[in-house]
């Protein structure tokens, strides 16, 4: 799936760099094309800005993210893992012709899931809220969790 996004980010970079002229502009002068790192709550990623219109603007990106860990408690394993991935693009218009946008956004890959896991092994007693458990032996306690969001989702930006 990575590799899905990063052609799907390379083809759109490769269709809008190439001379898209503002209406300012002149024709001889190429548009400024913006290339940034930013880190948001989708993740670290890279975006590129190209200009559409006299006060708009194209940007395309991908974030990506990944945390996991494993914990260990009273015999008891948990693992989990937070995994953000997506690639977007967002049209922004400077309404009063600064820094002031919005516009709206779509994630046309959102690959953002969480996951968890916990195993008590077999025979092996442990306390939550002052009460004793045991593990049977013959069928081990354990459990799974999962949270996934929709591949694909649509937004707006104010900022």
């Amino acid at each position: 799936m990575i590799r899905l996004a990063l052609a799907l980010f390379s083809i759109v970079f490769l269709c809008f760099c190439n001379p898209c002229l503002a209406q300012e502009h002149n024709r001889n002068t190429p548009a400024h094309v913006g290339v940034g790192v930013k880190i948001s709550t989708l993740g670290a990623g890279i975006e590129t800005a190209v200009p559409l219109f006299r006060h708009s603007e194209l940007r395309t990106g991908f974030n990506y993210f990944i945390y996991d860990r494993d914990l260990g408690d009273q015999g008891v394993a948990y693992q989990g893992e937070l995994n953000f991935r997506s690639v977007q693009a967002t049209y922004d218009w400077y309404l009063f012709h600064g820094a002031f946008h919005f516009g709206p956004t779509f994630l046309f890959y959102n690959g953002t899931h969480i996951h968890a896991k916990l195993d008590v092994p077999a025979g092996r007693t442990f306390t939550i809220s002052q009460q004793t458990y045991k593990s049977d032996p013959s069928n081990p306690i354990n459990g799974n969790a999962s949270l996934t969001f929709s591949k694909i989702a649509p937004g707006f930006l104010l900022g």
